[in-house]
């Protein structure tokens, strides 16, 4: 709950208990002298003129108070207004003489903008002004209030450069100087054994006086000291981030507010930087996470900030009514924008000149962040700082402050100590044939993926890596939409699809949206000049090989006269096209159908068949088309030999059939997996432990673009060029693979495999292979 909301009702109690204080009161009168108003301004109220002669009548005194409402610290600007509005609720609540009244103002953290707020403030007659937080807005702020006489008291700006500002004596701040937090942090980063950590740095005071002192005091060599304007849109956060990866640093200091912070943390993460995380008071809030889109990326960050002192009465008042309101008493600088308040009021209460009161109240003062004196510079020498650190669990942060260094005494207490790091979800898309012509398949397909993420899951915790599948139904417009779902459901890579005109279709979407495919079943030569922006890899080869084992398969057979029948699809054509040209036999009868269920008549294609008296017939087909031309070509008394490429050589094909007999004889090729090895090994023990059929049809493949895609996904950065450089003499399932420019690998060749029919199921068997170098060759 926000405290503004809450602060009404508690100054309602805290004025009905002085009423009944009143009320008991002997002289009436005397009572009444003593009440506090009965109407306090709040910190949205505008002030109202006070045109009253009674001289009882509470004076109007109005302080401002420069928040960064918008900007990099915005997610911290309600804990300082809350802490201010309780500050003048008990002020009003706490005698009558005079009606505070707080007027906010957005410096937005922003020198420029905090300059306008301050002219704002002097303007609206406020006699202080409290703030800013950040250091820049500070000294925007003050060179238009003091010439104005409007003292300033910063709650939080710490940079060095605020000690020499041009103020004439108005500028006070409760917080020590970044000149002792870069000592403080530089005992932080070596306590917890970081040797060569970076520093990113803002180049505004804040970041550059802080980042330049720790640089001064650390004795680590510092690997990387990179700068950025904090502004928004004015700093890429990949670029710092792979500064730290591409220097090889053991750790990050970061200098910066809550959101750049937060995006340079992200970055560093999404890169796979696994080093230590430290930051100064820009992060040390629990609210810091709230900056987050994924919040895993906070885990860890050590953090030091101003230390609210020693155990008081004043700190104790101060939390006790902080937290009855609904505040949060770890929130950063609330304690000290409480007092910066306080310390205002108590100036305009002594009279006189202002900066010199504000002088005189704040020596010896003890306030609610400790005891506090200004020197001749506005400055304090505070309490020390805190050690804190972020644990990430469950999607949130646990955020504690177990360790203190002082100046005298240097670090004590415990260590902070976060543990390991929650998994990082790393979503990772499978588009599969559930639907369509090559559904039989899809089942395989998903076991395979499934015990890629298993294995994954199991060998590691940084990631936990989870797999989304969507229906592809082996067409390019349905693809293209589930892709697009698939993409919205936030995957990294896609892996699929299987069929060619499903994964061109799937490409449209996920390139342009920076989503990577690796296909594990795709074949057409279209594949290659697809328009994917480096985007799409595959791990078959392309069918301009397979078109050749082809050929030698049905010349070594015995066939002279082949018809072949054809998808008119990216796959079946171009398989077709280059059996073609690449066959020394005389095609007898070449007839190409739209595969889709509905668009074809198989007693047609299977008549012209044995209409051309064709001896043989080669099908670039897929399971249910396949099966369906087959039956009517056994049905018209076709008795020449039957060929097919891989989108029919799988052992599930015979579930296409009514009649599996007419299956017999079929002789199919597909792509080779590869010789034996470890990873083909590995994976066909555990899919065999898992019920699969290790003779699956690109099962090997679907497994090893699963791997791929989770290898690249850990390597970080561009994910595109993670693939690629994976994809360098990968040793997988399916074989050795490496991907050219085209994304594409040459394969290890391919299994020439067969069905005999028996008792009413088919027998499935591959004896022969084909590669490149050798040709047909018994296994």
């Amino acid at each position: 709950m926000k405290l503004t909301k809450v602060l009404p009702l508690l100054l309602i109690a805290i004025l009905a208990l002085a009423l009944i204080a009143a009320c008991s009161s002997e002289d009436d009168s005397s009572a009444d002298e003593q009440t506090a108003p009965t109407s306090v301004p709040t910190a949205t109220q505008q002030p109202a003129a006070d045109t009253s002669d009674d001289d009882n009548e509470a004076e109007v005194v109005k302080i401002g108070l420069l928040s960064p409402q918008t900007g990099p610290l915005a997610v911290y600007s309600a804990g300082f207004e809350d802490a201010a509005s309780l500050a003048i609720t008990d002020l009003n609540a706490s005698q009558s003489v005079y009606a505070y009244e707080l007027i906010v103002a957005d410096s937005a953290c922003d020198g420029t903008q905090a300059a306008t707020a301050a002219q704002s403030l002097v303007d609206a007659g406020v006699s202080v002004i409290v703030g800013a937080a950040c250091s820049g807005a500070t000294l925007g702020a003050v060179a238009v209030a003091a010439p104005a006489g409007v003292p300033m008291i910063s709650y939080a700006s710490t940079s060095p450069a605020v000690t020499d500002a041009d103020d004439d004596g108005n500028l006070f701040r409760v917080v020590p100087s970044d000149a002792q937090q870069a000592v403080a942090l530089t005992e932080v980063v070596a306590q917890a054994g970081s040797s060569s950590p970076a520093i990113i740095y803002m180049t505004n005071d804040y970041g550059a006086g802080l980042a330049d002192n720790f640089a001064s005091n650390t004795g680590l060599g510092i690997c990387s000291q990179v700068g950025y304007d904090p502004s928004e849109g004015s700093y890429d956060a990949a670029s710092l981030a792979q500064a730290v990866v591409d220097g090889g640093c053991d750790s990050v200091v970061l200098m910066s507010y809550a959101t750049d912070g937060a995006a340079i943390m992200e970055e560093l993460q999404a890169q796979g930087f696994a080093g230590a995380l430290f930051g100064a008071d820009g992060l040390a809030d629990s609210n810091f996470q709230n900056s987050f889109t994924d919040v895993s990326a906070l885990h860890g960050l050590i953090a030091t900030r101003s230390r609210s002192g020693d155990a008081s009465g004043a700190k104790a008042n101060f939390e006790t009514a902080y937290a009855a309101a609904g505040g949060d008493t770890e929130g950063i600088y609330t304690h000290e924008t409480f007092d910066a308040v306080n310390i205002a009021a108590a100036a305009i209460a002594a009279g006189g000149d202002l900066a010199a009161a504000i002088a005189g109240v704040g020596s010896s003062y003890d306030g609610a962040s400790g005891k506090h004196t200004f020197d001749s510079n506005g400055d304090v020498l505070g309490t020390g700082y805190e050690v804190c650190a972020f644990a990430v669990s469950d999607g949130s942060s646990d955020f504690d402050c177990p360790q203190i260094w002082t100046a005298d005494s240097g670090l004590a207490g415990t260590a902070p100590d976060v543990g390991p790091a929650p998994a990082k979800a790393a979503k990772i898309g499978l588009l599969s044939p559930q639907t369509g012509p090559l559904a039989v398949y899809s089942a395989g397909f998903e076991d395979a993926a499934v015990v890629a993420i298993d294995n994954l899951n199991a060998s590691q915790s940084v990631y936990a890596y989870e797999l989304i599948v969507a229906d592809s139904a082996c067409d390019g417009t349905q693809a293209a939409t589930a892709a697009q779902s698939l993409v919205d459901a936030g995957v990294s890579v896609i892996v699929g699809a299987a069929c060619s005109g499903a994964t061109l279709g799937a490409v449209a979407v996920a390139a342009p949206a920076g989503v990577p495919m690796i296909s594990y079943a795709s074949t057409s030569p279209a594949v290659t000049d697809a328009d994917d922006d480096g985007n799409l890899f595959r791990v078959v080869p392309s069918d301009a090989q397979q078109a050749v084992a082809l050929t030698e398969v049905v010349a070594q057979a015995g066939s002279s006269s082949p018809a072949i029948i054809y998808m008119t699809n990216d796959y079946g054509a171009g398989l077709a096209d280059n059996f073609a040209s690449n066959t020394g036999l005389g095609i007898c009868s070449q007839v190409g159908y739209d595969p889709s269920e509905g668009s074809y008549d198989a007693a047609s294609l299977a008549q012209a068949v044995v209409d051309g008296g064709c001896d043989s017939v080669v099908l670039m087909s897929y399971a249910t088309d396949g099966a369906a031309i087959m039956e009517e070509l056994q049905a018209q008394g076709f008795a020449g030999a039957l060929f097919g490429a891989d989108g029919l050589a799988d052992s599930n094909f015979q579930n296409s059939f009514t009649d599996v007999s007419a299956l017999h004889g079929l002789i199919a090729t597909r792509s080779r997996s590869g010789d034996a090895s470890g990873a083909k090994a590995n994976f066909e023990t555990a899919y065999a432990a898992a019920g699969g059929d290790t003779e699956g049809i690109y099962t090997h493949e679907t497994f090893d673009a699963v791997n791929i895609a989770a290898a690249a996904i850990a390597a970080g950065g561009d994910l595109a060029a993670a693939i690629a450089g994976v994809g360098s003499s990968y040793d997988g399932a399916s074989g050795n693979h490496t991907f050219d420019s085209n994304g594409d690998v040459l394969g290890t060749g391919y299994e020439v495999c067969d069905f005999a029919i028996s008792g009413g199921t088919a027998d499935f068997d591959c004896p022969v292979i084909w590669t490149a170098d050798s040709g047909l060759a018994n296994k």
